[in-house]
């Protein structure tokens, strides 16, 4: 299958079907956890980890997808501690400057 430009055209070809399954899932509720928001951090974030899959998908402002897909949950959690942090400083500055 050829890889299609859109939302999924930075995903390498061998996660193509699993990002696509995973970002229908986000979308039906079935992360494991979330964070983030394209408006106000510039991106969103879901969390999937099973016994199947330890990923994370990332959505950005413009739509686009990216896929990590970790070995252990010890790895996922490393990468979604950052994710958080991430989203919580753009969410602190973001009150920050509604109260100006």
């Amino acid at each position: 299958m050829a890889k299609q430009p859109g939302k999924f055209e930075a995903i390498p070809e061998e996660y193509q079907t699993l990002a696509q399954e995973l970002y229908e899932s986000w979308g039906n509720g079935m992360a494991d956890d979330e964070c983030g928001d394209c408006q106000m951090n510039g991106f969103a974030a879901a969390r999937f980890e099973d016994e199947n899959v330890c990923a994370i998908m990332v959505e950005d402002d413009r739509g686009f997808v990216t896929i990590e897909v970790f070995d252990s949950a010890d790895d996922i959690e490393t990468r979604w501690n950052e994710l958080l942090e991430a989203s919580a400083d753009d969410s602190d500055s973001a009150d920050d400057s509604e109260q100006l």
